[in-house]
């Protein structure tokens, strides 16, 4: 009997089996010399929150996985979701062709350390380590973790590279960094004829081709305090359990959306990095006041509170709307760009770490493209041009649907007095105290919302806050941020600079195998989480499947929700309400003014 002689394959965003160079190499290589492979998942306790798999009193000997500033949960209940059945497919992927997946919390290098122990201590021998490698700071930190596991016991370790996007890396042809463009316009143009020749992608292992699964007696336990369900919904609900919402008081929507009850209290918020240098002078209690309505979608400005409400609901929202609420949070409020980018890694399920943050950065004016103010989105006039029947406004904030001039639905609080107090909505928050006006007209403007709005002319006007109108003179700069990481963006969807290129279009799987428990459609867009047709949770190549970090873009949102009375008590099972097909936003050349 052959000397065992195990291969450890710890998987983080590479969940899936085809398109897998690791599974392909096992599958397709003889001379690899593994007896036995243990695919491993490992729960990230500092960016998935763990303690829902504590035993009963037990504490944790992690801190809660939540952001630096805002103290925002870093992987909410979407995302929470989405992970749990991807995992649990790939587990049922793995042992359809004969092998199986391991689950584990913790950090890496614990648990690194705690298998390479384990194995050792039961006379198993344990031969490298596997991983595919990462790019951002907490992903090599994870990878030097593991390494410095493996030196100390004498084991291999060995990353391997995994393109995730629909255009390779590797072909991008590249000599130095000197040779990338400053802006990404430019570098999209010099790249994009790549998108016409992919890649091919890997199969999937067939059944039997991988080495064996090692025997359960041998394999090491999940370090205590922690134990791990063995079933899905069990699994699933361990997760979701510590997840509090940062709302401490959920109105129900809508009655209580028409008075000045719809401002939450804010809790854990740090007073100290809210406002920005424009705000000096300003109240704490002001700004956090500013912050919190931002955050629930009760601003009064219409398109930037849809989005806010759609992303709370459905954990998704498209390139278009978020541009503007970046913006809008950044420019016109002059809040710290960092509140709004760790707000979005709690709720997307299309979240990825350089796409978001250098976006984030790009909006605000202070990442690798710094314009600084010269880069404001003007959110009533974008609505004017993307939302020209209002379909997209009136569809999430439900106090807009009764309304019929656009203007008034993009900012309620323009209404006629007569016509809000036929309508009940004199004494909303969003006509009584909207956060920020923008004063802003167009010539030709339709009377109704009914019809459509065509062949505007150039709107003019300007903000009463340092912001800027549609063409008319800009106030003195309102932009706020600050130095924060240093991760630099990638070619994955997001809501970027991608100039005539509309990057909400990629196409992410939710697991086939597994129906949603709000709905058929769920987050499932085209492939499933194995990625058979090029998906997977990073994306395989793009394609068909796309994925969760991007393929050919990010998340294209074509299902999806989660009942949450937050905003509305009945929501359809598409996530959408009334069960409207989602808007198709469009995603054109944007400039300076927008």
């Amino acid at each position: 009997m052959a000397v065992p002689n195990i291969l450890i394959y710890l998987l983080r965003h590479d969940l899936r089996i085809a398109d897998n160079p690791v599974l392909h190499h096992l599958a397709t290589t003889a001379e690899h010399g593994f007896t036995h492979v243990l695919p491993v998942y490992v729960f990230p306790a500092h960016q998935i929150e763990i303690s829902g798999f504590l035993r009963e009193n037990a504490k944790s000997p992690y801190p809660e996985a939540r952001s630096q500033i805002g103290k925002f949960w870093r992987c909410g209940h979407h995302r929470t979701k989405f992970v749990a059945e991807s995992v649990w497919n790939l587990k049922e992927s793995l042992e359809k062709v004969g092998s199986g997946l391991a689950l584990r919390a913790g950090r890496f290098g614990d648990v690194a350390e705690d298998l390479l122990q384990g194995f050792a201590d039961k006379q198993q021998k344990v031969g490298a380590i596997w991983m595919t490698s990462e790019e951002a700071i907490e992903e090599k930190k994870d990878e030097e973790d593991v390494s410095t596991a493996c030196k100390k016991h004498g084991v291999a370790f060995k990353t391997w590279l995994d393109e995730k996007y629909f255009i390779d890396d590797r072909d991008l042809h590249f000599k130095s960094p000197d040779e990338l463009a400053d802006v990404f316009t430019a570098f999209r143009k010099t790249q994009e004829p790549l998108r016409e020749k992919p890649r091919p992608t890997l199969p999937p292992p067939s059944k039997g081709s991988l080495p064996p699964y090692p025997d359960q007696d041998t394999l090491p336990p999940q370090r205590s305090p922690f134990d791990i369900p063995s079933t899905f919904d069990a699994l699933e609900s361990a997760l979701l359990k510590p997840l509090t919402s940062p709302f401490s008081d959920e109105p129900e929507f809508p009655e209580n959306a028409q008075s000045g009850d719809t401002t939450p209290k804010w809790k854990s918020a740090d007073p100290e990095h809210v406002v920005s240098d424009d705000n000096m002078g300003t109240s704490v209690k002001k700004i956090q006041q500013i912050l919190q309505r931002f955050l629930n979608g009760t601003t009064g400005m219409g398109l930037i509170d849809a989005s806010q409400r759609e992303l709370w609901h459905t954990g998704y929202t498209s390139n278009r709307a978020r541009q503007n609420v970046a913006s809008f949070l950044t420019k016109h409020l002059g809040i710290d760009w960092r509140y709004g980018a760790e707000w979005y890694e709690y709720l997307l399920v299309d979240y990825d770490v350089s796409s978001n943050w250098s976006n984030w950065q790009y909006v605000a004016g202070v990442g690798n493209d710094p314009r600084g103010d010269n880069r404001i989105f003007n959110p009533v006039k974008q609505a004017f041009d993307y939302d020209k029947s209002g379909e997209y406004v009136k569809a999430w904030v439900v106090e807009t649907r009764e309304i019929e001039k656009l203007e008034n639905v993009f900012q309620l609080w323009t209404t006629p007095q007569e016509e809000l107090e036929r309508l009940g909505l004199s004494d909303s928050i969003l006509v009584t105290d909207p956060i920020k006006k923008i004063e802003f007209s167009v010539e030709g403007k339709p009377k109704t919302g009914r019809r459509q709005y065509n062949n505007r002319k150039r709107g003019r006007g300007n903000s009463n806050h340092n912001g800027t109108g549609g063409g008319g003179p800009r106030g003195p700069p309102s932009a706020s941020g600050g130095p924060f990481g240093g991760l630099s963006g990638g070619p994955s969807g997001g809501f970027g600079p991608q100039n005539g290129v509309a990057s909400d279009q990629g196409s992410t799987s939710h697991s086939s195998s597994r129906s949603p428990p709000n709905g058929p459609q769920g987050y499932r867009t085209n492939s499933g989480y194995r990625g058979d047709f090029r998906g997977g949770y990073r994306g395989g190549r793009g394609g068909r499947g796309g994925g969760y970090r991007g393929g050919r873009g990010s998340f294209s949102g074509r299902g999806g929700g989660f009942n949450n009375s937050h905003y509305a008590p009945n929501m359809p099972p598409n996530g959408h309400p009334n069960g409207q097909p989602r808007p198709q936003w469009t995603t054109t050349a944007s400039g300076p003014i927008m």
